[in-house]
């Protein structure tokens, strides 16, 4: 008798988790809240909206654990959300022949010097901040410094051994990295 009820309470169990796994009935295109589906639709068929009180431009992405950190510089495995936040002065895009090429992204323009030791980016203007600052030089200049700031132990700083100084910024015998220099607000 022990054994039928202990064979009938593991089948309850398993009925129970498989029932747990199951979907909610949402109709496609229903909009979803915090506490479940809403009877909505949104006004584009097929799209999902939030009802979070976060309004619009929010990016949303599904992880299946808590990231350490959104700062690109003190990471190496959760780059999902910041490569998301963050843009670069020059972008690499695939071409259709297989091959890639840099592109401009903060940076409009660059120039390289006849022996190639010299790049001088351009910033695009009118980049703006969350906060509604504008992207300058000074900015760029700064992120270099933060990275390679011995008291940050920033991660992937070897990228950055090819400028001037920072080795010696990153070693902690120079206050800053001498091959980053500010010469205008762009």
């Amino acid at each position: 008798m022990k054994r039928k009820l202990a064979l009938l309470l593991t089948l309850v169990m398993i009925l129970g988790a498989f029932a747990a796994c199951g979907k909610d009935n949402v109709e496609p295109g229903a909009t979803t809240t915090s506490a479940g589906p809403a009877a909505t639709k949104p006004a584009t068929p097929g799209a999902v909206t939030y009802n979070d009180n976060y309004g619009y431009n929010v990016l949303r992405l599904a992880l299946e654990a808590e990231i350490e950190t959104a700062d690109v510089q003190l990471t190496t495995a959760d780059y999902t959300i910041p490569m998301n936040i963050y843009d670069c002065l020059v972008s690499i895009q695939a071409k259709s022949d297989g091959s890639s090429e840099i592109v401009p992204s903060l940076a409009e323009s660059w120039d390289i010097s006849t022996d190639g030791l010299v790049y001088t980016f351009h910033l695009r203007q009118g980049v703006k901040f969350h906060n509604g600052q504008e992207l300058e030089a000074d900015d760029v200049k700064y992120t270099v410094e933060r990275m390679m700031d011995p008291e940050r132990l920033a991660k992937n700083t070897d990228c950055m051994d090819m400028i001037k100084g920072a080795k010696a910024r990153l070693d902690g015998t120079a206050t800053e990295v001498e091959g980053v220099k500010v010469i205008d607000k762009y």
